[in-house]
């Protein structure tokens, strides 16, 4: 079975919680079966700014294949739409979106090889709903996909425009039974 991990950011520099369950279930789940890590070239997830190059390495064992962000975030506007947006109590949809796409990471070569290789892979597994790489990546291979999404009772998370996302994967893997009831009772 050929398993892609789809995530934001990868490697032994990145210290985020999602990033590294992803690294670890990668490299337990590499000795069984053929698993790689698509992913950017990103390493601060605050910019986006491309640090590692674009290209296949293996970190720990596990083939990562980075691409490049398409921009860095910018981190002044992307700051003060959010405090607007959090402000009211209404959003629209385009609200939403535009939120989605300023938190990133935007990598149009990601999703061209996701969409170019789908047929390679048997399995991907998205981490973190919150990110544009599992927003966007997901949509285009619901039918071979699962979600670790990671997810909080925070402000986004009760997005109208994350709904599809719980509910294109085959499946959804949690992390405790508390995230599980915030998914399920908010968005089934």
């Amino acid at each position: 079975m050929r398993v892609a991990f789809v995530v934001q950011r990868y490697g032994t520099e990145v210290h985020g919680g999602a990033e590294t369950l992803c690294r670890w279930v990668a490299e337990r789940m590499h000795k069984y079966f053929d698993v790689e890590v698509l992913t950017t070239c990103a390493l601060d997830y605050l910019t986006w700014e491309n640090h590692f190059p674009a290209e296949t390495t293996a970190v720990n064992g596990v083939p990562v294949r980075r691409f490049p962000t398409d921009a860095p975030r910018d981190m002044q506007k992307f700051n003060a739409f959010a405090r607007t947006l959090f402000a009211r109590e209404c959003r629209t949809i385009p609200e939403e979106l535009t939120w989605i796409q300023m938190q990133g990471p935007a990598s149009s070569a990601l999703l061209d090889y996701i969409k170019a290789e789908e047929d390679h892979y048997d399995l991907f597994v998205f981490m973190t709903y919150s990110y544009l790489t599992t927003f966007l990546g997901l949509q285009l291979v619901p039918r071979k996909s699962l979600l670790i999404p990671a997810a909080h009772d925070e402000p986004h998370f009760y997005f109208t425009a994350f709904q599809p996302i719980f509910h294109l994967p085959q499946g959804i893997l949690y992390n405790t039974n508390e995230e599980r009831r915030l998914v399920q009772t908010q968005w089934n």
